[in-house]
């Protein structure tokens, strides 16, 4: 070969290795920003909802993932996504809610296998299950529904307060009615009777208490009322799992009864929701000690923990986690939704200050004329005593007369007796002469009846001596 073959060769080899170079360097780079452009997705818009969910390309994430180089970037991309998240790895939104709710039910479980009796497990359940749904509410009946759970559910203590406070309102409820009153059933009056009680409000529990009592006092009274509060600890039990399981069951596309399964979009918002409404629950049960130490002297359900739990990395962590999961327009789009209902239910707190001073207005009249037709039932049944007073004080002058009068009577009947007993004393000795007398004279008939049979027993002799003689 000559001089100049050789030099072609030697070029034709560069050539291919610089090819190879080149289309190496070229794949690694789309390697590079295919993994760029997957992560900034995954980013924006989340894992997806679930295995059968289509990407951009009409492929779901199991086709996506079928070839290794897919399933390599996937891989790599979830193994940073939750090294920075935290927390178990998972792939789809579906799973994760899965996760999350096995994590719930199992400390709601927990919860009440702690307590032996039934109405204290039924407490301690509905306590945890308020935790978790307080970030739930949307409105005021059902901030005012948490909140009274929270209070009343915390400790077998308050559990006896409100027993006690509701065993009391049922008693007045069924007390007999005031003369003169306007007539309240039941219901009516177990509610007014509530609210000027001490303590404070339980208007959900109370609405449930007042579902399983008859309106009509007669009624009423037939009804064990401890049987009562257990069935309304019960029915508020299962309505707290009814809540928590409509925002699982949103989130797992579970179509509710009589309605349609909700729409991709509207499932994909309701595990954003669910999550980041999770989140502070989660983190309270995840404090490490250098966030307890942040929080300080606070404990849950007050204000001051409240105040210090987003600043804690805890709390942080699991916020991150809803951005990894649902990514940043899904987790803004529900946070920025649940700045409205906060901003609602603050505004609205001025309306229900309003109505409850209304309500106050209205038992305040109520009890005023229940107040007046006290004081004139007092003043008719003092009336009456006063008469009733001088009917005693004259009776008891007529029973002093009497009682003088039956003195008088007793001397006269003590005197009377003395002498009867003389009388009869002198009447048993007459008595007893006569009888004598009359055996005296008894046996002298006697002897003259036995005289007078001699006497003629003599005659007839001397007649029969005389007879023979002649």
């Amino acid at each position: 070969m000559s001089l100049f073959g050789k030099v072609l060769v030697l070029f034709n080899i560069f050539g291919a290795v610089g090819v190879v170079f080149l289309a190496s360097q070229s794949l690694s780079k789309r390697q590079e920003l295919s993994f760029a452009v997957l992560q900034h997705e995954v980013l924006l818009d989340g894992l997806p909802l679930d295995e059968k969910e289509m990407d951009k390309d009409n492929k779901t994430l199991k086709e996506r993932l079928i070839s290794g180089s897919d399933r390599s970037q996937y891989d790599k991309l979830l193994t940073e996504l939750f090294k920075t998240a935290g927390g178990q790895r998972v792939e789809t939104r579906v799973e994760e809610v899965k996760r999350l709710q096995g994590v719930v039910n199992d400390k709601v479980q927990k919860a009440g296998e702690a307590e032996k009796d039934t109405d204290q497990a039924r407490r301690a359940q509905s306590h945890e299950l308020a935790r978790i749904l307080l970030h739930f509410a949307v409105n005021n009946v059902e901030r005012d529904r948490v909140r009274s759970t929270l209070s009343y559910m915390a400790r077998d203590t308050k559990l006896f307060e409100l027993r006690k406070r509701s065993t009391d309102a049922f008693n007045q409820a069924i007390a007999p009615r005031i003369k003169g009153l306007a007539q309240q059933g039941v219901h009516d009056a177990y509610l007014l009777a509530v609210r000027t009680l001490p303590g404070e409000p339980s208007d959900y529990f109370d609405n449930i208490v007042i579902g399983l009592l008859p309106d009509d006092p007669q009624k009423a009274k037939d009804v064990n009322f401890n049987d009562v509060f257990s069935k309304a600890l019960e029915e508020q039990l299962n309505g707290l799992k009814a809540w928590n399981d409509s925002h699982f069951n949103l989130a797992l596309g579970v179509t509710p009864a009589g309605g349609s399964a909700p729409a991709a979009e509207e499932q994909k918002h309701g595990v954003a929701r669910l999550m980041f409404g999770l989140s502070p629950y989660l983190a309270e049960e995840d404090l490490t000690e250098a966030d307890k130490k942040l929080i300080g002297k606070w404990k849950v359900g007050q204000i001051g923990f409240a105040e210090e739990l987003p600043k804690t990395d805890t709390f942080r962590q699991h916020v991150v986690r809803v951005y990894a999961v649902n990514g940043l327009a899904d987790t803004l789009d529900v946070i920025t939704e649940r700045t409205f209902v906060l901003r609602s239910l603050a505004d609205n707190l001025k309306n229900e200050m309003n109505a409850e001073k209304m309500q106050f207005v209205v038992d305040h009249a109520y009890l005023l004329s229940r107040l007046r037709a006290v004081v004139a039932l007092i003043l008719e049944e003092t009336a009456r005593i006063e008469d009733a007073e001088g009917q005693f004080k004259a009776a008891k002058a007529r029973v002093t007369e009497r009682k003088d009068d039956v003195e008088e009577v007793d001397t006269k009947l003590k005197k009377t007796r003395e002498r009867s007993a003389e009388l009869s004393e002198a009447l048993g000795r007459t008595s007893q002469r006569l009888l004598d007398a009359r055996l005296k004279v008894a046996d002298t008939i006697r002897k003259t009846e036995e005289a007078e049979a001699r006497l003629r027993s003599l005659e007839k002799l001397a007649r029969d001596v005389e007879s023979k003689g002649r």
